[in-house]
């Protein structure tokens, strides 16, 4: 089955078929996916996935997920959400201040 996305998925529907398949490029099978702050969360199963699918269905019920194969490693999956970029932008706001003290 082609699960090739070429538009934005509820991150409810994303399936770590659908990381795979879309970024099947991607080396060593590390797949780097978003969390509101800075950083994110390399997966290299499903089971990986998994968890960081729950924590941010959590937090994030409506987002959708977007991936762009020919992005940056950090940038390949986005997630859309008005929350989730808010909180971002309040964590590196934060981190900002908090290093220029």
């Amino acid at each position: 089955m082609n699960t090739k996305l070429e538009k934005p998925i509820r991150l409810r529907n994303l399936t770590y078929g659908n990381i795979v398949e879309n970024l099947s490029h991607v080396s060593f099978g590390n797949y780097h996916l978003p969390n509101p702050n800075d950083g994110g969360t390399s997966v290299n199963n499903e089971t990986s996935f998994e968890s960081w699918k729950k924590r941010m269905i959590l937090r994030y019920p409506n987002a959708e997920v977007e991936l762009i194969p020919n992005e940056s490693w950090s940038s390949r999956v986005q997630v859309i959400d008005k929350s989730f970029q808010y909180d971002q932008s309040i964590f590196v706001k934060s981190k900002s201040n908090f290093l220029s003290a």
